[in-house]
């Protein structure tokens, strides 16, 4: 196959360089519908998954993201609240249609990321074709990247929708970016700016979209070319820096904060996770949200870096495709190897590979593509392999509880999913599932444990030991005196230690009120409970208690009140309907 022409100097106004002799590479319906199947079936297992980790806050209890056509708090509204900086108007945009198709479920959402991913591997494809690949191993480099176990986070977990949507944007805008190259369409450049200009809206990471852009011209040789290019392209970022700036009224917003201090200088810890991220690229061996930078030895860390750039220099030496891979695996790369105290505590994880892998894809194809049929049924054998470790992934984001016994068994020393289990076994236990509070307190001793005893220490974990703190506090409404009773002055010194340590913790005050109404103090236990719903007035369970302590009491009116504002919050919760009913019988029968 022909490589791509050289620019005719006489006509520097018309970007028409081609792939070759026939013109625009064209993928073809079969080579696209077996994309689409393989894909679809990689990834169906997926679909079943459920709320887990951030989605329970950022989704299923987020009343701002169920409903669609709230195009104002959609746009305008940070997605995780103005402390962390995130403005992903056009990802809140989709979580909430896709919440809009299974109202309730995570359905709707796994099938949206699902067809984003299968579109990315189809511009994939055509990136391929577009630097002179052969179909066959377009495809087959297309699939590599969206079969590629790290892919299966990006599917299989709610959150990282946006990441889904990033890289379809991303790679979108990068195949008309080389169509415009080739034909001179003004069509594919106008698709190319909004592509780009959508990859924003989806991620903060998405303004090196441009940058992917120029860099592909530039490694192929059309640096000249740039200048024309760039000033189209600076705009889209100016005027997405405004636009933030005008929500957040602030610059720099979510720019230069630090949501977590890793021990270590910035540069060893950005070097540890661009170690780990090659690693998680090349070694796909297992699901992991839970990695942190690791401490990285200077010989381990320049035998890595050798091996990185021997490999660039091996793919850049194959041709343009293995230089656009090298672009792609950069690009995917440096916003978190910079962004790293930004990222919390966790900033080495799968769902910032997806343009790496496109680049791993390309690069692999771009190689293999000078070889004969026993490098192609490599490749296949490669394909399968990874189809089947995304087969067997998935189901990590199945449901809360299969979510945290797999990452326990990643990581037994992380005290956060400790803590985790603890909260999902104690909430079986408040529901009447009695064998559940002692694995629940084992879980939560672990996690002190592994925080250091010292409860009220204030440090980057301080928010971890307040929150095993609070747990702590309600497993000791498990343990009963002789009497069979709960020991309910041990209970309210308990609580009493913890909203005397965090005052702002609404959960804390409704254990402290729900305490001293039960051991009688009825007018203590109302006042506490009135003070958890002031500092949380969306929590139904500060209401739901509030309402039964009142109801203790003989003031129906106000019972009634707040079980009708926590049915609003949880439609259709059984114990508050059933109260609801019974202060109503007595409304009535008074």
């Amino acid at each position: 196959m022909a490589g791509p022409a050289v620019h005719d100097r006489r006509m520097r106004t018309k970007p028409t360089i081609r792939a070759n002799e026939q013109g625009v590479p064209v993928l073809g319906p079969g080579c696209a519908a077996a994309i689409v199947a393989t894909v679809a079936l990689a990834f169906s297992r997926g679909l079943s998954g459920g709320f887990v980790y951030d989605d329970l806050t950022l989704l299923a209890q987020n009343p701002a993201l169920h409903d669609a056509t709230d195009y104002t708090t959609i746009w305008t509204a940070p997605l995780w609240g103005e402390q962390l900086g995130h403005w992903r108007p056009l990802t809140a945009q989709l979580f909430a249609f896709s919440w809009s198709l299974t109202p309730g479920s995570a359905l709707g959402i796994h099938a949206v990321a699902l067809v984003l991913h299968v579109l990315a591997a189809i511009a994939a494809a055509r990136i391929a074709l577009s630097l002179t690949l052969p179909r066959a191993f377009a495809v087959l480099g297309a699939l590599l990247f969206a079969l590629h176990p790290a892919n299966a986070e990006t599917v299989g977990w709610c959150a990282s929708l946006n990441d889904a949507l990033l890289c379809a944007c991303s790679i979108g805008a990068l195949d008309q970016w080389l169509r415009w190259r080739i034909t001179g369409a003004k069509s594919a450049l106008a698709a190319a700016h909004v592509l780009a200009a959508a990859a924003m809206l989806a991620k903060e990471a998405g303004a090196l979209t441009p940058v992917l852009l120029l860099a592909t011209d530039v490694v192929l040789g059309r640096t000249k070319l740039v200048a024309r290019s760039a000033p189209t392209l600076l705009l889209l970022v100016v005027a997405w820096l405004v636009a933030r700036t005008l929500v957040f009224g602030d610059l720099a917003a979510g720019f230069d904060r630090t949501t977590f201090t890793h021990p270590g200088s910035t540069l060893a810890n950005a070097a540890s996770v661009g170690t780990g991220l090659l690693r998680r690229l090349a070694l796909p061996l297992r699901a992991d949200m839970f990695e942190g930078p690791a401490h990285v030895g200077m010989i381990s860390f320049a035998i890595a870096l050798a091996l990185v750039a021997a490999l660039a220099a091996f793919a850049w030496r194959r041709g343009p495709a293995g230089r656009v891979a090298c672009v792609l695996i950069g690009t995917s790369l440096l916003p978190p190897i910079l962004a790293v105290q930004n990222l919390g505590p966790y900033p080495v994880a799968d769902r910032y590979l997806a343009l790496a892998t496109v680049g791993l894809g390309l690069a692999i194809a771009n190689g293999a593509a000078r070889h004969g049929a026993t490098v192609r049924g490599t490749m296949c054998a490669l394909v399968a392999i990874y189809a089947i470790a995304t087969w067997i992934r998935l189901p990590h984001w199945h449901d809360q509880e299969t979510f945290i016994s797999r990452s326990l068994a990643a990581r037994p020393d992380e005290p956060r999913l400790h803590l985790m289990r603890g909260t999902l076994l104690l909430e079986r236990a408040q529901s009447g599932d009695a064998a559940a509070i002692e694995p629940a307190t084992t879980a939560l001793q672990n996690a002190k444990r592994l925080l250091g005893d010292e409860l009220v220490r204030q440090d980057e974990l301080a928010s971890l030991r307040r929150d095993v703190a609070v747990a702590l506090a309600w497993t000791s409404m498990f343990a009963t005196s002789p009497s069979g009773q709960p020991d309910w002055a041990r209970v309210e010194r308990e609580f009493l230690f913890v909203t005397a340590n965090w005052p702002d913790r609404a959960d804390a005050w409704v254990g402290l009120g729900v305490a001293r109404a039960a051991s009688g103090q009825l007018e203590a236990g109302i006042r506490d409970l009135q003070h958890a719903v002031q500092l949380d007035p969306g929590a139904p369970a500060a209401r739901f208690n509030l309402a039964k302590v009142l109801h203790l009491e003989g003031s129906l009116q106000g019972a009634e009140e707040q079980l009708r504002e926590a049915l609003r919050i949880r439609p259709g919760d059984p114990q508050a309907s059933a109260l609801l009913e019974e202060v109503l019988r007595q409304r009535q029968r008074r």
